[in-house]
């Protein structure tokens, strides 16, 4: 009877032991979903809190209907015609260099379809489960003061259930501009970190975010670097917001400049940072033209593509909040 009796509590237990394990992939499985569908929605300028409540607290009604509803594309550049294309071309067809890809045999296509999409997942993976790594490797290791976890705090309490990408092609329309002219992406702060380190900032250095969104970037600066920062931006939401928070902070070397980078003076900066890949091929072409006039010994970041007439000093591959990209550092030297 005792062995009877042991044999039943062992399956019992082992029943117990697969239900929690059960439970514990449940509960992982919620957690990249939640992550995926935030990100994802933000990229397409939805409001990516409210659907990954929506998606994690009600999977089974949620998930079709966010995939139903969501937009179809999202920001994608072809690196030959710096076209914006959909997500999910296999091809730019608006390239044509591709004219005569689009001509491949329908087995050759399949093909690569399936690999694209295989790239893709892996990707994917590889691209969340780095975010969680790196969003617990900055609170613990770089908002390690005081000062930066009340920043980081500040800046999530007045963005709460705020979608930046939403905000920004709100604004778009508003100024009657054209599509993707004020594209969101953020910095992190490990990779913002990883780059400046190797600037050997100076106490007489000022740094210039040009296009600072939520101003995250400027705030981390000044405070980590302890050095003047200023913002530029466009979006009058993003400077509003960026100034109060600097109130609440009470920083003293904070400057949020509201308006359009190519008319604003950029000769008091010796450090700027350039996220190239929100900006269309035009202005892009008057913010390189626009950074020939800074000052001699003055350094440029910039993110996706290199600043002609700038000597590049470094460059490498860096994560950001769409993925991994080529940051390129220049320095301008006297003539």
């Amino acid at each position: 009877m005792r062995a009877v009796t042991f044999i039943k509590m062992d399956k019992m237990l082992i029943i117990e032991i697969i239900k929690y394990l059960l439970y514990a992939f449940y509960m992982i499985f919620l957690y990249f979903l939640g992550l995926w569908v935030f990100q994802d929605a933000d990229r397409r300028g939805l409001n990516g809190y409210y659907w990954c409540i929506v998606c994690v607290f009600f999977p089974l009604g949620g998930i079709p209907i966010y995939l139903i509803l969501r937009p179809k594309n999202i920001i994608k550049i072809c690196p030959d015609c710096e076209t914006l294309a959909e997500k999910d071309s296999v091809l730019c067809y608006y390239c044509p260099h591709n004219q005569e890809r689009q001509k491949l045999p329908f087995r050759r296509y399949i093909t690569a379809l399936i690999s694209g999409l295989l790239y893709s997942a892996w990707m994917t993976i590889k691209y969340f489960c780095f975010l969680s790594y790196n969003g617990l490797y900055e609170e613990i290791f770089i908002l390690s003061t005081r000062k930066l976890r009340k920043m980081n705090s500040l800046l999530k309490s007045h963005y709460f259930l705020k979608s930046p990408v939403r905000i920004a092609r709100k604004t778009e329309n508003e100024f009657s501009m054209p599509s993707f002219s004020l594209t969101y992406g953020e910095t992190p702060y490990s990779t913002a970190l990883h780059i400046l380190k190797h600037l050997n900032i100076k106490k007489d250095d000022i740094f210039f975010d040009i296009g600072s969104g939520t101003g995250h970037l400027v705030f981390f600066v000044n405070i980590y670097f302890n050095i003047p920062s200023l913002g530029i931006e466009l979006v009058p939401f993003f400077a509003e917001k960026s100034k109060i928070i600097a109130k609440e902070l009470a920083l003293q070397y904070v400057e949020f400049i509201e308006g359009d980078f190519l008319k604003e003076d950029l000769s008091r900066g010796t450090i700027f940072y350039l996220n190239c890949l929100a900006l269309n091929r035009d202005l892009r072409e008057k913010l390189f033209e626009k950074i020939k006039s800074i000052r001699d010994g003055s350094k440029a970041i910039s993110i996706g593509f290199p600043i002609p007439h700038l000597d590049i000093t470094k460059k490498y591959t860096c994560f950001f909040s769409w993925g991994w990209e080529n940051v390129y550092i220049h320095e301008k030297y006297s003539d």
